[in-house]
């Protein structure tokens, strides 16, 4: 009786163990019998005509007390930024970077001694008007200015026109190459199930010789606009069917 018993439970345990297999082994095969796919990169480019100019202007203002270098450099500074929105760059295109004030040390036959006191600022413009860019050159040159770095022209990677259309471009790159490799293996090509995207700008940056845009007061003297160049790559998988 007792080995009649044992034999049924064994055979319901091999049973058992034999459904069990079965499902682990159907779960398998769907998990691994999922739509296959293709993954292929895309790429766009434009080159488009540069729509902004940049400048950098640096003011310096000097006195033996320190609040009247200080009062120096607010009135020079100031005198700039009327001339600049006089000649039409709006207040959100004019920005303080930096300011410092400090004392100059002086040398005198090995023995220190306290200069006179330097109060100094930079100060960022953007011109829109990339048409303007010579005169307004010419502008900051002659003007009591220490240094003027610029232009430096560039486009606005914020352009929604331009990011649209690099990104379809982009991907229709990628349609066509999952194309070609879908066709070379006998298969169709399904629908994008995965897209993305990262994008890259190279400005074209015109200077002087030696970095610095340094212009004479000659408003003839003539600056060139040039391009620069947008990219976007895209990373598409597609559905294979």
């Amino acid at each position: 009786m007792d080995n009649r018993r044992n034999k049924i439970i064994i055979a319901v345990l091999v049973f058992l163990l034999i459904v069990l297999g079965a499902k682990n082994y159907k779960s398998d095969k769907n998990s691994c019998g999922e739509r296959e796919i293709v993954t292929v990169s895309g790429e766009a480019n434009l080159e488009e005509m540069n729509k902004l100019a940049s400048f950098t202007v640096s003011i310096e203002g000097e006195d033996e007390e320190k609040d009247k270098a200080v009062k120096d450099l607010e009135e020079r500074s100031a005198r700039v930024i009327k001339l600049v929105k006089d000649f039409g760059i709006e207040d959100k295109d004019i920005e303080t970077e930096t300011m410092n004030v400090y004392q100059e040390s002086i040398w005198d036959d090995g023995e220190k001694r306290k200069g006179d006191w330097k109060a100094s600022t930079s100060i960022s413009l953007v011109l829109r008007e990339v048409d303007k860019s010579s005169k307004l050159t010419s502008l900051l040159n002659s003007s009591d200015i220490e240094r003027v770095n610029g232009p430096n022209f560039y486009i606005d990677e914020d352009d929604k026109e331009n990011d649209k259309e690099l990104f379809e471009m982009a991907v229709k790159d990628a349609r066509e190459k999952a194309e070609l490799l879908a066709k070379s293996a006998g298969r169709r090509l399904g629908e994008a199930v995965k897209i993305s995207e990262g994008s890259s700008s190279q400005p074209s940056v015109y200077k002087a010789m030696g970095g610095v845009m340094e212009l004479s007061t000659d408003s003839s003297m003539p600056v060139e606009v040039g391009s620069s160049k947008l990219s976007k790559s895209v990373v598409v998988v597609f559905e294979l069917k």
